[in-house]
């Protein structure tokens, strides 16, 4: 299905039911809303799921960035989320945010009035890009995450960053690996424009106020992210140990390294709120 916007459609994945909840999923940079099809499979029978394409990711339409470059930033994927959510009038909605897309579920927070609680996969909050980028391992191919044009090695690269090459017989790796080189590369160079010049929304703050339960599904091998240390950060700011799921075994995109680990996870979550 596709979802009309000014820079284009919108792509979008669905399975509804007479379930009484939804859960909305918004995937990594460089990803699709395919890196969560294994984990709706394992869902499908309790919860109404629903999985987008951002801009200029899987099927959804590349933006035209002379005209709609703002919706390469995350202040455009932030409003497209809310606006996407009010359009469907979704309610008794739990987003489930990967990465770039935890990022936005978090800034949805203060808009979507409807949100029943938040799963944050792979994703880190804070007050500043700097403080972001400082959670970072100094290995971490971050440069090539934000960089307009990638050759076949540095695809690679980055997909060994997202997820474990060796595990299902390399599918996960050569979906990561097809999602990297189909992702519009305006959308990383644009990226990177606008995190320099747009004010940064102060993350961490919006957690610390959230009245909302939540999770973070974290992995151990994150090719990007130190998470044990982010893992004492949030303990320290007040988050318990039961909200935050280490996993092992797993890199920047657990759904797609422990499916079902991730779905059995998101279903305790649920069903305890």
């Amino acid at each position: 299905n596709f979802m009309e916007f000014d820079f284009g459609k919108l792509h979008y994945q669905y399975s509804m039911s007479d379930q009484k909840n939804t859960i909305l999923f918004l995937h990594a940079v460089n990803s699709s809303s395919t890196s969560y099809l294994q984990v709706c499979h394992l869902l499908k029978e309790q919860f109404n799921l629903i999985c987008l394409d951002f801009p200029g990711h899987g099927l959804s339409e590349h933006v035209n960035i002379d005209k709609y470059s703002w919706y390469y930033s995350m202040d455009g994927f932030t409003s497209l989320v809310i606006e996407f959510v009010n359009r469907l009038q979704l309610k008794n909605l739990f987003l489930v945010g990967d990465s770039i897309g935890g990022n936005i579920t978090v800034r949805t927070i203060p808009s979507l009035k409807i949100l029943e609680g938040l799963i944050l996969m792979g994703t880190a909050q804070s007050k500043t890009p700097e403080e972001l980028f400082s959670l970072h391992y100094s290995t971490a191919p971050l440069h090539l995450v934000l960089q307009k044009d990638l050759t076949q090695s540095e695809c690679e690269t980055l997909a060994v960053a997202y997820v474990d090459p060796c595990k299902n017989e390399q599918k996960n790796f050569k979906l990561m690996l097809y999602d990297i080189k189909h992702t519009a590369p305006n959308y990383r160079e644009q990226l990177a424009q606008y995190i320099k010049t747009q004010a940064w929304v102060d993350e961490r703050q919006l957690i610390q106020n959230c009245k909302l339960p939540l999770i973070y599904i974290l992995g151990m091998q994150d090719g990007f992210y130190n998470f044990p240390y982010y893992k004492q950060e949030l303990l320290e700011a007040g988050l318990q140990e039961w909200q935050i799921h280490l996993l092992d075994q797993v890199r920047h995109v657990p759904q797609l390294d422990n499916p079902d680990l991730c779905a059995k996870l998101i279903l305790e979550f649920i069903n305890k709120k």
